[in-house]
């Protein structure tokens, strides 16, 4: 291959990593302007807070952003080391990328499980709590939005620690059609009022 071939390679690769140097600025972006807008769903689940959509972003868009840097400035000035670090770490990358998608497919329902119970603990121990007020805005605001009540079904609410030895739900569980919703999740006799027969929020999440 000729000096005009390593060129174009070289020149491709460069304009390749910027362009995803480019993207994961935006992915960071994005993963800062969800952790300022909606913090409240990092705390959803307590003990994997780390996987929250903000979170992921924000890491992905890190680690993108200096794979891409290590290849763009390795292509063009033809450093040896930075060039084997940015092939080393695509594939590890890579590696880590099938590995996690290959046992999230096989472990699924266990997956799902632990979700599952992550969500009702939160809900358990953290709804009205002081100091989580960005955990008690996200679920009304998930309710509300996504027309559901509870993980499961409104029966996750009862007993809480916002309101022991109580079978209740919070309010924005009830029904649009009702126009008074101040303390209407405490009549919980009045089920055509709530969102029942509808699909959970873990479904529609």
């Amino acid at each position: 291959m000729g000096r005009s071939g390593y060129t174009c390679i070289r020149y491709t690769m460069c304009t390749s990593n910027v362009l995803v140097w480019l993207v994961a600025c935006g992915v960071l972006g994005i993963g800062v302007w969800l952790r300022l807008a909606y913090g409240g769903y990092a705390t959803m689940l307590p003990g994997y807070s780390a996987l929250s959509a903000d979170s992921l972003c924000i890491i992905a868009g890190m680690i993108t952003f200096f794979v891409a840097f290590f290849g763009c400035c390795g292509s063009w000035f033809q450093n040896r080391c930075l060039l084997i670090l940015y092939v080393t770490l695509v594939g590890t990358i890579f590696t880590m990328e099938v590995t996690a998608g290959t046992l999230a497919f096989v472990y699924r329902d266990d997956v799902k499980g632990t979700l599952k119970n992550e969500f009702k603990l939160g809900i358990k121990h953290n709804y009205r709590k002081t100091g989580q007020e960005g955990f008690t805005l996200a679920w009304d605001h998930i309710q509300t939005r996504l027309d559901c009540c509870g993980v499961s079904n409104k029966n996750d609410w009862y007993n809480i620690d916002a309101w022991t030895n109580q079978s209740r739900v919070p309010d924005s569980c009830c029904d649009e059609q009702v126009t008074n919703k101040t303390d209407c999740g405490i009549n919980v006799s009045a089920s055509y009022i709530y969102k029942i027969g509808r699909a959970s929020c873990r479904e529609r999440v």
